[in-house]
């Protein structure tokens, strides 16, 4: 899978990570990344280009504001 962040609420993407989601069968498995920085207007776009079926199950963001 590719994960592309958008800072600016959508207007520009970075470039794409790629994550890896286990082989088929690996129910288990997560996909995380780390350290992305710091925005206010976060965007993520997430493809699956396997011809797999996918079930995203949910996500999760763990967010720090900053005291500034």
């Amino acid at each position: 899978m590719m994960l592309s962040v958008s800072r600016d609420g959508g207007y520009s993407f970075e470039n794409e990570v790629q994550m890896s989601m286990g082989k088929v069968g690996e129910y288990k498995t997560t996909a995380s990344r780390y350290n992305l920085g710091e925005a206010r207007e976060w965007v993520f776009r997430i493809s699956i280009s396997d011809p797999v079926k996918r079930v995203i199950i949910g996500a999760y963001a763990d967010i720090e504001v900053s005291k500034y």
